[in-house]
């Protein structure tokens, strides 16, 4: 056999380039598969995408094989390669991405996938039409001459030339949004080759129309096909000779017969490339017209340069054309964020919120619906809109005349009086069935269940035909906004109704199994079709239901509430008030109770446990009054674990032990271990951890006796929850990690997460930062998918704060104001004020000081608000933190005192021993050298107490770098040094860096400059990977003195000016004075006398503007110098004298000596 890779000997020779070109694509496919299967994340996408390039390649190659005559293949495959390139590329990077990378980048690499799949479908369109064209050229020639021929007489005079008259095309679409990947490859199919055969398929209002129209006014068409392209809307004609006409009268032909043998002629006849497109074709294929309608598509298909777009309702291809882009499905709903885009685009309400979201949550992504209701809200609120969709509906969603692109209700109308539909009765009585299942329907399921509705297969396949419904998987959907019109205009009734009721109700049973050893199975049932469930009883709630049928209705609804509460599935709160009202209504006070209840638990799921507790106090005399003791019991359990939540945990340990007790007098052993594992989490919160472990082990024993794995479970995981709290890290995996197995048996999917985001609070403590990430983001990924807004965001910020540990400021930031914002639409008040202290935290870090403020104090006021004196102090202790760094101190020093007293009143002993060390530092600052040691002994003193080694090792920091500033150097280093193994010790890091800064500084002031410069590099390099930006100018700053002592000028000056730009940039004005100070110094050195005053001046400037007298003083100092190196004695006194009285002033008289020294030289010099 012959390689593949070479020419065959006999028969025409392929080039050596067109071989090598093959050749390298039959490569790149190897490549590609073997580098998905080395793929470290996303390795199942990884594998179909290297699939996808296989199969590309395959797809090419085989019609390639026929054209070995043809040179110009190696230019045809080489765009094929360089996709398949970036595929390489991409493939590379995932099989060397690690978990932090992947987890950061994820929506991108998803994007990525996304993008490289789609480029590979359509640049395989590209090349096999290329190479179709190669060889189909001879026989395009035929079908022309063919053409030429078609009538013996000359072409009427009115198409003689084949001019177009004056086409009026529609206008470019100025709001598309959400359909660029689908615009893209068709227009990629558009432009290669000569012609190109398109379907736009889909349900009615989900723009085919505007998706056909930005494709005649994109460049690349324009530049194409020029004036040739023609727009023909056939939403008017219910035939083929309807629409030849329409195009008849675009070709200018005027005579009356034989027309559509004339415009097939004339659309010969142009010879150049010409775009025809057939809108809303379903007017007239829909019909009894549908085979005469397919014969002239295939006559049109036939013209060589006439490539034919066509707009269908529906999701069938008409038959008799070689359809391009065939593996293209109808167009699907649009993303949320493309309809926020309209949305925001035409109604110019620019505010985001969830509110929002949730209105354009029931337009389901149908951009007509979508489109017409934000014309409605160029008048309305999102509120108002939301008020009005709820009691009106479909209605609301038109605009001017009631048309097909004006109104919703009209453009459904006209899917349902289609033919098709009309010769099947029975898909009308299907559809209004399958509107009462937002989920969609399983058909498999529905053949059996509805048993008085024949051919339910047929009649969903005609649903699917004329895309009233879609298709999802196994199931059949049909769009929010159709389901409403129809569920109010064709109202399912009858036989098949109630058939489905009894499906539903008969499925909210399997909730009794939740716990057991059948859990796994009800909740994989359950959960799948929990939305299903919840219309089918709500709407049977609202009919209402007859006598005989209400206790059934009610112990499926109380199942279907009792599944969404223990698994977080669904939202059932509008069907328990439906059944409670319905319920009281009729007088049945004990069952409407027991709705209420659930309706307090969903509360509590809320975090509104203040609102539901008076509620359940009230229903629980109404039960008493009933003798309904079971209910009463589980009413003061709801309240106990209501106020557990509010922290109020002696109110939550009586109600608890009470509920426990009624419970066991009831041989009620479910309610009495719920109660003990609940006790336990009390004594958990309480800190009694031995006690809270020993409650939870009796409550899993007490569980297991009864069956009750899920129970079992949760007690696992909470003893998880308290070893971690314990620091016994590892056995704390090891239970957590075993509590999860079990929920996994049980597919509880709700449990699986709350273990995952507990281990990964584990690796966090652990110091494991980056598992940690990883853990949090699966358990995060888990919450979203349920929609348990509150885990996913708990996750979300604490990925924020594991971030901010490791200096990843910008992403830190990026997850906490994620956090925050979801806290806000939640309404947890408290954890929005913490991320909000957060990131005025990390702005404090990257210098950001003004910003800084601002976040901080937003945070206070929020915590002011709420009452949480601890988080309001941390606010204040933070701000001084701010403002000293701003040099305001007497600022600083107010609030950080007013912390320090909030810390002392709660008996905070830590905090208030951070901010007395806090407090030195300011003193230091302002060169109040004896009260700021003092303040910092004590601080010290209080850490030492406590036993934190960290708050002892920063206080030997602050004294260290006090002491350097009196010159005691001799007992400043050692302390520094021990500061700083400490500091290195614990992982931090920067506390570090700030040490090895002070040694050197040290060292530098000491006469050690040769051990200084190393000492500062290092610790430069240490900031810099911290990125501390003020460190690491810190640094520059006192390398370049050190610098200047050796000599070294020239680095000395780049050090200097490399720290003046960092002090000037983050508004350090203390750092920048001294930059300047130092600079003139170097001046100084190299005898640059004039320079020299203008630096030092300058500087004294700078210290003057912010009352930094031993600045002052330095200044002073060096200008005494350089006036006796001037031989200007007079004014070298001056400035001496000046610098001692204020080194007097400041506590540093020792510093006097040396101006004294020079002034002594000076009378000495002077004497005759």
């Amino acid at each position: 056999m012959h390689s593949p890779h070479q020419p065959t000997a006999d028969g025409p020779q392929m080039s050596r380039r067109d071989a090598d070109a093959r050749s390298l694509l039959l490569d790149l496919g190897k490549t590609t598969s073997q580098l998905s299967k080395l793929a470290r994340r996303n390795k199942q996408q990884c594998e179909m995408l290297a699939e996808h390039v296989t199969q590309t390649i395959d797809a090419v190659i085989e019609p390639a094989s026929h054209a070995m005559d043809i040179t110009e293949l190696s230019d045809i495959f080489n765009p094929l390669i360089e996709v398949v390139n970036e595929v390489v590329v991409f493939l590379q990077q995932q099989s060397e991405i690690n978990a932090i990378t992947a987890l950061v980048k994820n929506s991108g690499t998803e994007r990525d996938l996304r993008r490289l799949n789609i480029k590979l479908s359509s640049m395989r369109q590209t090349v096999q039409m290329s190479v179709l064209t190669l060889l189909r050229s001879r026989q395009k020639r035929m079908v022309a001459d063919r053409w030429s021929n078609y009538d013996n007489e000359p072409a009427p005079s009115t198409v003689h030339g084949s001019k177009l008259s004056s086409v009026s095309l529609p206008n470019k679409p100025q709001i598309f949004f959400g359909r660029e990947e689908e615009a893209e490859i068709m227009v990629q199919a558009l432009i290669s080759g000569s012609s190109a055969h398109l379907a736009i398929l889909g349900p009615g209002g989900m723009g085919k129309t505007s998706l056909a129209t930005a494709l005649l006014h994109d460049g690349r068409v324009e530049r194409k096909f020029h004036v040739n392209r023609i727009f023909i809307s056939c939403e008017e004609v219910d035939s083929a000779d309807g629409i030849v006409l329409l195009i008849a009268r675009v070709l200018n032909i005027t005579e009356r017969d034989m027309v559509r043998t004339s415009v097939l002629r004339s659309l010969t006849g142009l010879r150049l490339s010409t775009l025809l497109v057939l809108d809303n074709l379903e007017s007239a294929w829909d019909t009894e017209e549908r085979a005469a309608v397919e014969r002239f598509l295939s006559e049109l298909a036939n013209i060589g340069h006439l490539s034919l777009v066509v707009t269908l309702r529906g999701a069938i291809r008409p038959s008799g054309v070689d359809w391009t882009l065939t593996a293209m499905s109808p167009l699907q709903s649009l993303s949320l964020e493309a309809a926020r885009q309209i949305f925001v685009t035409i109604s110019r309400q620019t505010a985001r919120s969830a509110e929002l979201d949730t209105l354009l949550g029931l337009m389901d992504g149908l951009p007509l619906a979508i489109t017409l209701m934000a014309h409605q809200g160029q008048l309305l609120s999102v509120k108002q809109l939301s008020e009005d969709y709820q009691k009106e509906r479909t209605r609301l969603l038109k605009r001017g005349r009631s048309r097909r692109l004006t109104s919703l209700e009209v453009s459904i109308e006209v899917s349902l009086n289609s033919l098709t539909m009309k010769e099947n009765p029975k898909a009308l009585t299907l559809l209004s069935i399958i509107c009462l299942l937002p989920g969609g329907a399983e058909i498999a399921k529905l053949v059996p269940a509805l048993h008085s509705l024949r051919s339910v297969r047929q009649a969903a396949q005609t649903l699917l035909e004329v895309a009233l419904a879609t298709s999802h998987g196994n199931r059949v959907r049909v769009l929010a906004p159709i389901r409403d019109y129809v569920l109010q205009q064709y109202q399912p009734d009858g036989s098949s109704l109630r058939e489905l009721r009894i499906l539903y109700m008969t499925l909210a049973l399997q909730a009794e199994n939740l716990g057991t050893d059948k859990s796994r199975h009800a909740v994989g049932v359950l959960a799948a079709e929990i939305g299903n469930v919840n219309s089918v009883l709500l709407h049977f709630w609202k009919a209402p239901p007859a006598e005989d049928d209400i206790r059934n209705l009610h112990a499926a609804t109380q199942n279907v509430a009792m599944f969404s509460y223990a698994t977080s599935n669904g939202d059932c709160s509008v069907l328990l008030r439906e059944a409670k009202s319905t319920l009281e209504a009729i007088g049945l006070r004990g069952e409407a109770a027991q709705c209420t209840h659930s309706i307090c638990d969903l509360l509590c799921l809320q975090s509104r446990d203040e609102e539901a507790i008076p509620i359940l106090e009230q229903i629980k005399t109404v039960f008493e009054s009933i003798g309904d003791r079971l209910s009463a019991a589980q009413c003061t359990q709801s309240v106990g674990e209501a106020l557990k939540m509010m922290h109020h945990d002696e109110e939550a340990m009586s109600k608890l032990e009470e509920a426990r007790d009624s419970f066991a007098s009831m041989n009620e052993s479910l309610g009495a271990a719920q109660c003990m594992k609940s006790i336990g989490n009390v004594l958990h919160m309480q800190q009694e951890y031995e006690g809270a472990i020993i409650q939870l082990e009796r409550a899993k024993v007490a569980f297991n006796s009864i069956g009750h794995c899920m129970g079992s479970a949760q007690c696992e995981r909470s003893i998880g929850d308290v070893l971690c709290s314990q620091d016994r890290h590892e056995e704390a995996i090891i239970v957590l990690q075993e509590a999860k197995d079990a929920f996994s048996t049980m597919d509880h999917r709700f449990g699986m997460a709350q273990c995952t985001q507990s281990i990964g609070d584990v690796e966090r403590m652990r110091g494991n930062g980056d598992q940690a990430i990883a853990t949090l983001q699966e358990a995060k990924t888990a919450f979203e998918a349920m929609g348990h807004r509150l885990g996913a965001t708990q996750c979300t910020h604490s990925i924020g704060d594991i971030l901010r540990t490791q200096n990843r400021y910008e992403q830190a930031l990026s997850s906490l104001r994620e956090a925050k914002e979801a806290y806000d639409l939640i309404g947890e008040q408290s954890h929005a004020a913490q991320c909000m202290k957060a990131v005025g935290d990390i702005l404090y870090m990257q210098d950001e000081y003004d910003a800084a403020v601002v976040a901080l104090q937003e945070a206070r006021t929020a915590f002011d608000a709420i009452g949480d004196r601890l988080g309001a102090a941390e606010c204040l202790q933070s701000l001084g933190d701010v403002f000293h760094m701003q040099d305001e101190y007497e600022e600083a020093s107010s609030v950080m005192e007013k912390a320090k007293s909030v810390y002392e009143e709660l008996g905070i002993e830590l905090k208030e021993a951070e901010c007395t060390q806090s407090l030195g530092q300011f003193l230091h600052a302002q060169d109040r050298y004896q009260e700021a040691l003092a303040l910092l002994r004590e601080a010290k003193a209080a850490f030492e107490r406590l036993d934190n080694p960290h708050g002892v090792a920063r206080c030997k920091q602050s004294i260290g770098d006090l002491l350097c500033n009196q010159d005691e150097y001799m007992e400043a280093i050692p302390m520094l040094e021990e500061a700083k193994a400490v500091l290195e010790g614990e992982g931090d890091q920067l506390g570090a860096a700030q040490c090895m800064l002070s040694i050197g500084k040290a060292f530098h002031n000491s006469g050690r400059t040769t051990e200084a410069v190393p000492v500062l590099r290092s610790a430069k390099a240490a900031f810099g990977q911290a990125e501390d930006r003020l460190g690491a100018a810190q640094c520059a700053h006192n390398m370049g003195d050190a610098l200047r002592v050796e000599e070294r000028f020239a680095e000395a000056a780049a050090e200097l000016e490399e720290a003046q730009l960092v002090f000037d940039d983050i508004g350090n004005r203390l750092g920048g004075a001294q930059c300047l100070l130092s600079r003139g110094i170097l001046l100084l050195s190299e005898e640059k006398y004039d320079d020299v005053i203008l630096a030092l001046n300058q500087a004294k400037s700078a210290f003057e503007e912010i009352d930094f007298r031993f600045g002052i003083a330095e200044c002073y100092r060096f200008l005494g110098y350089t006036f006796v190196c001037l031989e200007r004695e007079d004014e070298a006194e001056e400035m001496l004298r000046e610098a001692m009285e204020l080194l007097d002033e400041i506590g540093l008289g020792h510093r006097k000596v040396l101006c004294q020294q020079v002034l002594d030289d000076l009378h000495a010099a002077a004497l005759p």
